[in-house]
Parts: C-alpha cells; structure tokens; sequence
C-alpha cells in the first residue's frame, strides 16, 4: 500500500479519493487498506476492481474480503468471479467506524499477486445520512429532525437527501509525458478556479508502470497532497489477452477511476516517479469547474460576505447543509 488514503484530508465533504496498487495474498489475509479513527467522518466503499484470475486444476484463487463495523465479509469474493480490472464495480459499503480491505487465498489456494484499484467517498454524514445508515442522533440533530421531518420523509419516500452536481465545464486532459527519475512532472497545467468557483477532480486514468511502487500519480489540491495511485495497479491486459504492437491494446486506458475531489484555489495531478526514467507514459484525467454556493461555503465553514450571511440566513442554510435537505 504506497500511499493509503487519509480520511482526515477530506476538506469539502463529501469527497471521493482513489487508492490503486498490488499485494501478494496471504492465508490470513494481506492488508490493502485499513481505516479508522477518522472523527466526524465515515467512509464508503463505492468502487472496486482487481485483477481476475482463472482456477486451474480445481484449485482456488485468492479473493477480496471487506469488513467493516458492521461485521467481516461484507464482500468476500473470488478473484475468478470478478471482472477484468478495466471494469471496476459498483458498491457501497460503509464504515461507521472502521473498514478494511484485504486479499486472501482460501484453503487449498496458493499467494498469487493481485492488482487492485478502489474509490473510497469521504463525508461528515448528515441528518438524513445518519438516520439512513443507522446512526445515533444527538440532542441537537433530534431537533433537525423534527424541524424538516426527515424521519417521516424518508419513510414516505418523498426525501432523497442527494443534491445534483451541475457543471459549468468540464474538461479532459490527455498527455503522454516523458520524465527521468525523481523528477515530478505536472499533467497538462495546474487548475486555478476563479473565485466564487470550484474545480473538481472527476476522473483519472493513466498507463502501467511494469513495476511496483515506482511511478505514481499524485494529486495536490489547495496546497495538500490527498492521492498518490501507483500506477502499477492499472494492468495493462487481461491474464487471456496479449499486448503486442500488432493489436496495441491497452486495456488500463479504458477505465476511468471516479473520483470527487474539490479545490477552491487550485489542483494539481503530477506525476512522482521514483524509478527508471519514463518515455511517452499516458496519464488522463477530467475535471469540472462549478459554482461555489453560498450552501457549500456554509457547509464547509468558509468565509461569507454579509450578503451572503444574509441569503443564508434568509434560506435556513445552516440547519439545511446538518440536516442533508436541500
């Protein structure tokens, strides 16, 4: 695990941050992320993709095991029953407290190498997260509840509690870049929102790295390192299929790690390569430019004009951003 990712990085809630890399499975399970201890927070399992292996001979592969507060293996699945890594799948598995991600060959099995990518989303749950996800109000959150009658929306169906991201512009940046070792370049130019906007990190996706823990890609936002993806994590071809010139075909190019990582001053994605010197290596991303609402700036404790203290006064934006009604 090259750079686990931390909760406590999260700024402008909810966020969803990436982690990609490999391990060798153990009998007992080789760690791949564990996370706890992260405050007000709690963390979402949202996306996952490893890399798919075939039984031979009626032996068993290694598999993925996810457990949280909840309970163990809330997802225990065989690596031979998964899709390829250029398809990552959908899910969402929450850690009030804590949650961890672990490969493992069950008996019988044998350590085998597998790759792994994964988003994790990233929030201070609301109101109506919490009543959605089993947990305890306080006093003051009891109030909220009564005020805007989430427990009773919820359970007409009428409250979704989900807020819909409109973008301005979003754009992609494709680059094949060429550096030497230890050398940190940047992929296409630094983003610099303008004020009274934000900038979000949609999407990455980059070329393999033929070894491990040499050549990342790494995202700064707001003067802060939150990412660092090995980049060996995003396998080039699948165990059936060869690359050669001939076909060409780079499966790892395919997929697109979602992602949702705000900057209200500016983003950087730039490569840290602490191996051989890389020519022409691919790396994309996208990212989208937004409004900054006066919600969010409540939100997030920013600073306000006084028109906009008033407008959040006028519209009950404080009691609306703790409760998740909007």
């Amino acid at each position: 695990m090259a750079f686990p990712i931390d909760p406590m990085k999260t700024k402008y809630w909810p966020e969803i941050f990436g982690e990609s890399g490999s391990v060798t499975t153990s009998a007992s399970g080789e760690e791949i992320g564990e996370y706890s201890n992260y405050g007000d927070y709690i963390v979402q399992l949202v996306n996952l993709a490893t890399t798919h292996e075939t039984a031979t001979g009626g032996v068993p592969t290694s598999a993925i095991r996810v457990n949280t507060d909840a309970g163990d293996n809330m997802i225990n699945s065989m690596l031979s029953a998964r899709g390829h890594i250029d398809n990552a799948i959908h899910v969402k598995v929450t850690g009030k407290d804590s949650l961890s991600i672990y490969g493992y060959y069950p008996s019988g099995g044998a350590a085998e190498l597998m790759r792994y990518r994964y988003s994790l989303r990233i929030t201070k749950p609301t109101v109506y997260e919490k009543l959605l996800y089993g947990i305890k109000l306080t006093d003051d959150e009891k109030v909220l509840d009564d005020k805007f009658e989430i427990s009773k929306k919820i359970a007409a169906g009428t409250l979704s509690g989900q807020s819909e991201h409109t973008y301005t512009k979003i754009y992609e940046i494709a680059k094949s870049i060429t550096a030497s070792s230890g050398a940190n370049p940047t992929v296409g130019q630094i983003v610099h929102p303008l004020d009274g906007q934000k900038a979000v990190l949609l999407g990455i996706s980059t070329e393999e790295h033929t070894t491990a823990n040499e050549v990342f890609i790494s995202v700064t936002r707001d003067g802060e390192q939150v990412m660092k993806l090995d980049s060996y994590g995003f396998k080039a071809q699948s165990d059936y299929q060869t690359n050669t010139a001939a076909d060409d075909y780079q499966e790892q190019l395919n997929y697109e790690m979602p992602l949702y990582v705000v900057a209200t001053d500016k983003l950087r994605v730039w490569i840290e390569n602490s191996g051989s010197a890389i020519t022409s290596f691919k790396v994309r991303f996208r990212y989208g430019i937004a409004p900054l609402t006066i919600l969010e700036r409540v939100k997030w404790g920013l600073p306000l004009t006084d028109d906009e203290k008033m407008l959040a006064d006028t519209y009950d934006l404080e009691d609306s951003a703790k409760a998740g009604v909007f």
